[in-house]
Protein backbone atom coordinates (compact mmCIF):
# COMPACT_ATOMS: atom_id res chain seq x y z
CA UNK A 1 0.00 0.00 0.00
CA UNK A 2 1.29 2.89 -0.60
CA UNK A 3 1.15 6.75 0.71
CA UNK A 4 -0.93 7.72 -2.36
CA UNK A 5 -3.23 5.18 -1.67
CA UNK A 6 -4.16 5.94 1.11
CA UNK A 7 -4.63 9.21 0.88
CA UNK A 8 -6.40 9.76 -2.36
CA UNK A 9 -9.81 9.39 -0.72
CA UNK A 10 -10.73 5.60 -0.78
CA UNK A 11 -9.01 2.42 -0.13
CA UNK A 12 -9.50 -0.74 -1.61
CA UNK A 13 -10.45 -2.79 1.55
CA UNK A 14 -11.78 -1.59 5.10
CA UNK A 15 -9.10 -2.27 7.56
CA UNK A 16 -11.09 -4.43 9.59
CA UNK A 17 -8.70 -6.90 11.59
CA UNK A 18 -6.71 -6.85 13.73
CA UNK A 19 -3.20 -7.76 14.86
CA UNK A 20 -4.37 -11.55 14.88
CA UNK A 21 -6.34 -11.46 11.88
CA UNK A 22 -10.01 -11.34 14.00
CA UNK A 23 -12.51 -8.60 12.80
CA UNK A 24 -12.87 -5.90 14.41
CA UNK A 25 -16.54 -5.10 12.58
CA UNK A 26 -19.81 -5.65 14.62
CA UNK A 27 -22.90 -6.27 12.46
CA UNK A 28 -21.87 -3.78 10.16
CA UNK A 29 -20.47 -1.17 12.33
CA UNK A 30 -17.33 -0.57 12.38
CA UNK A 31 -15.56 -0.05 15.87
CA UNK A 32 -14.04 3.48 16.38
CA UNK A 33 -10.22 4.16 15.26
CA UNK A 34 -8.21 6.94 16.74
CA UNK A 35 -6.30 8.38 13.59
CA UNK A 36 -6.06 12.26 14.74
CA UNK A 37 -5.81 12.61 10.62
CA UNK A 38 -8.32 14.38 8.28
CA UNK A 39 -9.47 12.50 5.40
CA UNK A 40 -6.19 13.19 3.43
CA UNK A 41 -3.52 11.97 6.47
CA UNK A 42 -2.58 15.32 7.78
CA UNK A 43 -2.52 16.00 11.57
CA UNK A 44 -6.32 17.29 12.42
CA UNK A 45 -5.45 20.64 13.87
CA UNK A 46 -8.97 21.99 14.23
CA UNK A 47 -7.92 22.21 17.75
CA UNK A 48 -5.12 21.00 20.01
CA UNK A 49 -7.12 19.17 22.30
CA UNK A 50 -8.08 16.99 19.10
CA UNK A 51 -5.24 14.44 19.11
CA UNK A 52 -5.50 13.79 23.40
CA UNK A 53 -2.37 16.53 24.07
CA UNK A 54 -0.08 15.51 21.22
CA UNK A 55 -1.16 11.19 22.76
CA UNK A 56 0.07 11.93 25.77
CA UNK A 57 -3.45 12.36 27.81
CA UNK A 58 -4.96 8.94 27.07
CA UNK A 59 -7.30 9.22 29.88
CA UNK A 60 -8.36 12.41 29.02
CA UNK A 61 -12.20 13.09 29.26
CA UNK A 62 -12.10 16.61 28.50
CA UNK A 63 -9.66 15.76 25.51
CA UNK A 64 -10.57 14.36 21.82
CA UNK A 65 -9.13 12.99 18.74
CA UNK A 66 -10.15 12.00 15.71
CA UNK A 67 -11.31 8.77 14.57
CA UNK A 68 -12.34 6.59 11.87
CA UNK A 69 -13.92 3.82 11.47
CA UNK A 70 -13.17 -0.01 10.72
CA UNK A 71 -15.90 -0.76 8.22
CA UNK A 72 -15.28 1.87 5.90
CA UNK A 73 -13.43 2.86 2.65
CA UNK A 74 -13.89 6.27 1.97
CA UNK A 75 -15.45 4.78 -1.37
CA UNK A 76 -17.77 7.66 -2.52
CA UNK A 77 -20.38 7.37 -0.03
CA UNK A 78 -18.97 10.01 1.81
CA UNK A 79 -16.89 12.05 -0.54
CA UNK A 80 -14.29 15.00 0.34
CA UNK A 81 -16.50 16.97 -2.26
CA UNK A 82 -19.11 16.72 0.17
CA UNK A 83 -17.56 17.26 3.25
CA UNK A 84 -14.13 17.34 3.57
CA UNK A 85 -13.87 16.84 7.43
CA UNK A 86 -16.34 13.24 7.27
CA UNK A 87 -14.45 10.56 6.02
CA UNK A 88 -15.09 7.13 6.96
CA UNK A 89 -11.58 5.41 7.56
CA UNK A 90 -9.78 8.18 8.82
CA UNK A 91 -12.28 10.19 10.04
CA UNK A 92 -15.23 8.96 10.19
CA UNK A 93 -19.21 9.59 11.09
CA UNK A 94 -18.35 9.90 14.76
CA UNK A 95 -16.22 12.59 14.22
CA UNK A 96 -14.07 13.87 17.42
CA UNK A 97 -14.51 11.10 20.48
CA UNK A 98 -13.05 11.35 23.72
CA UNK A 99 -9.58 10.59 24.50
CA UNK A 100 -10.68 7.95 27.54
CA UNK A 101 -13.17 5.71 24.96
CA UNK A 102 -11.41 2.51 23.88
CA UNK A 103 -10.57 2.51 20.55
CA UNK A 104 -8.69 1.23 17.86
CA UNK A 105 -4.93 2.19 16.12
CA UNK A 106 -4.11 1.31 13.06
CA UNK A 107 -0.81 0.71 12.33
CA UNK A 108 0.64 -0.39 8.75
CA UNK A 109 4.14 0.26 6.42
CA UNK A 110 3.50 1.78 3.11
CA UNK A 111 6.23 1.90 0.48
Amino acid sequence: MSLTDLTDGSIGNAINRDESGVSVVAANVGEPVFTGTGFDGTLDVTSESRHCGNWGEAGATDLTVMAGRTNQTDDGTLSPSDDPGFQGWTSGTDGPIRCNTMAHIYCFQVE
